[in-house]
């Protein structure tokens, strides 16, 4: 069944220019990119990103890192996108990462910087990204 996914990626990939890399792996995979922005995120649009992590120990660093730089905001559409798009990025924590993943490749850098930020079940489709096609 053909969904769509939103993923992000974070100030990490731009600064190591790796938008390119990151795009094609998705592509190869056979997702379509049929959305893609570039721009920053306000401190106000971070919080209500975030809102489900407020008051964690690591919500202040993530928005702080979000709002360092640029990010490329993207919808793909594909089969079972959501489900790919966090097999490809792999686990939040680094030492649970299966190799070859985006977040493995960070080499056990802070989660709060990682480089792509998949898309996450939630109560909606709207509210997680993803909407049947």
């Amino acid at each position: 069944m053909s969904t769509r996914c939103f993923a992000m990626l974070k100030p990490g990939v731009l600064n190591r220019r790796l938008v390119g890399e990151v795009i094609s792996r998705l592509e190869k995979k056979g997702l379509k990119l049929v959305g893609l922005k570039l721009m920053n995120i306000s401190p106000e649009l971070a919080a209500e990103h975030y809102a489900e992590h407020k008051g964690k120990a690591f919500y202040d660093p993530l928005v702080d890192y979000i709002t360092s730089g640029p990010v490329v905001a993207m919808v793909w559409q594909g089969d079972d996108c959501v489900p790919l798009v966090r097999k490809m990025t792999g686990a939040t924590n680094p030492a649970d990462a299966m190799p070859a993943t985006a977040t493995k490749a960070r080499k056990g850098k802070s989660t709060c910087s990682s480089s792509l930020m998949k898309s996450s079940t939630g109560k909606t489709r709207a509210q997680s990204g993803t909407r049947k096609h």
